[in-house]
C-alpha cells in the first residue's frame, strides 16, 4: 500500500481474526521486530494498524502474528509512504 506524505486523513487496516479456539496472542511486528505503536503509526483493538500522519520514517513491513492453542498464522502489509 502506497500512501502520500503528509495527507491528514488517518488510514486504518482492520484484519478479521477467527477460529477456535479464538487467538489469544496478539504479536506486531514491523520489519521482522516486535512493534509498538510510535510515531504516526498506533495499533487499535489488537486487529488494527491506524497510519495517523503518514510520515515516510513510518514506512515498512507490517506483519500480524496471532496465536492460539492451535497454530498460528501471520499477515503482512507493506506499507510505503512517498512525497507529495
Amino acid at each position: 500500500m502506497t500512501l502520500i506524505e503528509g495527507d491528514p486523513s488517518p488510514t486504518i487496516f482492520q484484519y478479521t481474526v477467527g477460529g477456535f479456539p479464538h487467538p489469544h496472542i496478539f504479536v506486531w511486528l514491523r520489519d521482522g521486530a516486535t512493534f509498538t505503536a510510535e510515531g504516526g503509526v498506533t495499533i487499535n483493538n489488537n486487529y488494527s494498524l491506524v497510519v495517523q500522519s503518514q510520515l515516510r520514517s513510518d514506512s515498512g513491513n507490517y506483519t500480524l502474528r496471532v496465536e492460539s492453542s492451535a497454530g498460528n498464522a501471520t499477515i503482512s502489509l507493506l506499507l510505503k509512504i512517498v512525497c507529495k
